[in-house]
């Protein structure tokens, strides 16, 4: 009662203040807790918890220019990944075939424009399919003295016939690995929407504890190189990813 009395009557500076932070700490007190620092599992990658993962990066042909573009992005960023080119490309582009091959990177085999829109009106499609491919693979060995075993045909040829796995099937009698990708890729939106994609199919497409080979085919264009510099940053960045070529 005194003391309310007081202070209607004397200044507030009188009375001591109940002020927890003018109190200075004790010496020795820890005062850590009153700005916690991030635990380390706030701050770990979820990504470096994924298991192993190979990934195939199979770059469509383009224009020469996109081509050597792209090659230099791996090249220089020490990714392996193949090239698939048809022999129109092989025999008008020879030097960037050469080149292909001198910087460790490899060659699949595919079918150029004309002769695919000739296969979507065949009947004979897995022949001529075949036909094609081993046209493509005499200019390889002209150009560069090597054939390979590894080809890409376009999805489309394969709704051609009554079951995806004809076409493999077929291929594989006459010594060809048909790449097929498993991780989708978008070609309507740009290939900018590619580095989300193989991101995506880098850690989702398996679950975490279990290891996986992540195949993806990507169209040459005129953003190929920055995309193949930003995967290929995206790839060394974690110990558990490894680039592969589709001949390993």
């Amino acid at each position: 009662m005194r003391n309310s009395l007081l202070k209607q009557y004397l200044p507030s500076s009188h009375f001591p203040q109940n002020n927890d932070d003018n109190i200075p700490p004790k010496e020795n007190e820890d005062t850590s807790n009153d700005n916690p620092k991030p635990r380390p599992e706030d701050t770990k990658d979820p990504v470096l918890s994924v298991a192993k993962r190979q990934v195939v990066m199979m770059f469509e042909q383009g224009n020469p220019e996109h081509m050597h573009e792209t090659l230099k992005a791996v090249s220089d960023n020490n990714i392996s990944a193949s090239f698939a080119v048809s022999g129109d490309y092989i025999l008008s582009s020879p030097s960037g075939i050469r080149s292909i091959i001198i910087k460790g990177q490899s060659v699949a085999v595919t079918l150029s424009e004309e002769e695919y829109l000739s296969v979507l009106t065949a009947k004979n499609v897995c022949e001529k399919v075949l036909q094609y491919l081993e046209e493509a693979n005499e200019a390889l060995s002209t150009v560069c003295q090597r054939k390979t075993r590894i080809c890409v045909v376009p999805e489309d040829v394969s709704l051609l016939l009554e079951s995806k796995d004809t076409l493999k099937k077929f291929l594989s009698e006459h010594g060809y690995v048909l790449f097929s990708a498993n991780t989708e890729t978008n070609y309507k939106n740009g290939a900018y929407s590619i580095y989300s994609q193989l991101s995506q199919g880098i850690v989702k497409a398996y679950p975490q504890n279990t290891q996986g080979l992540v195949k993806m085919k990507i169209p040459v264009s005129e953003k190929s190189g920055t995309v193949a510099t930003n995967l290929c940053k995206y790839i060394n960045k974690y110990p558990n990813f490894t680039a592969i070529s589709a001949n390993e």
